[in-house]
């Protein structure tokens, strides 16, 4: 040993500075794994993190794509279902005028068969084709003049169609007991 280190070793000075000094060496390097080890759990931690990030960035795309499709087909749905309202409204409407049709055929034949009944009235060639009157107002009209058989009747007019040569004055000139004024 040198005359500097044994007199340094006499001292207890340097002998605690060594070991201090060794500490902190020690300590130093414990730190440094220490940091090392930590750094490279950081890593792996952003690596999952970015692995995460990806994966919900990839399933938002794929529910964005799922969404897309569920309204495209939510909107196709609600077009087939306002056609489907329109054909129930249309087919209403065909049924509406049918049973109009319908009623109007059965009030013909109600009349047509009246009218072979009937004593009073000659003749009974009635056309009503195309005319402002309908078989529906006719057979009242008949009910009306062969119960009520009023004397006297006013009319007011009927309409365009009618007033040609189906007024209703002309139609109740058949019958010989009804004075009929326009």
């Amino acid at each position: 040993m040198s005359l500097k280190n044994s007199l340094l070793n006499k001292s207890n000075s340097y002998a605690f500075y060594k070991k201090e000094h060794d500490r902190l060496t020690k300590e130093l390097e414990n730190y440094a794994k220490r940091e090392k080890k930590l750094n490279k759990e950081l890593k792996d931690c952003k690596n999952e993190l970015e692995k995460v990030k990806n994966e919900l960035l990839f399933k938002s795309e794929e529910l964005k794509i799922l969404q897309d499709n569920y309204e495209s087909k939510f909107n196709d749905l609600l077009v087939s279902v306002d056609s489907i309202k329109e054909s129930i409204a249309s087919s209403d409407k065909n049924h509406k005028e049918e049973l109009l049709r319908i009623k109007e055929i059965n009030y013909a034949q109600i009349f047509n068969d009246t009218l072979k009944e009937s004593i009073w009235l000659t003749k009974k060639n009635f056309s009503l084709n195309r005319s402002a009157s309908n078989y529906s107002f006719m057979y009242t009209l008949y009910r009306i003049l062969d119960e009520v058989q009023p004397k006297n009747i006013l009319e007011i007019g009927t309409g365009a169609d009618f007033q040609n040569d189906h007024s209703i004055c002309k139609i109740l000139q058949r019958f010989s007991f009804i004075n009929c004024r326009r």
